[in-house]
């Protein structure tokens, strides 16, 4: 082993820098039109659907 990631050598600025644009990039386009159909962000729906889960699990074990 001599470093560099090991596979095909050290990354490049440029490359590595390309990557992460192409990364924010498809995180703000999913963003846009994620709430152009839905409400909330997918991890508020989630929480809020495991919310109400919780809450009328304990209220049939109150009845």
């Amino acid at each position: 082993m001599d470093g560099a990631l090991d596979w095909g050598g050290p990354p490049r600025h440029i490359f590595v820098i390309f990557v992460w644009v192409l990364i924010c990039l498809f995180q703000m386009l999913f963003a846009t039109l994620w709430l152009r159909y839905f409400k909330r962000g997918p991890m508020e729906s989630a929480r809020k659907r495991l919310g109400q889960f919780n809450y009328k699990e304990k209220y049939k074990e109150r009845s």
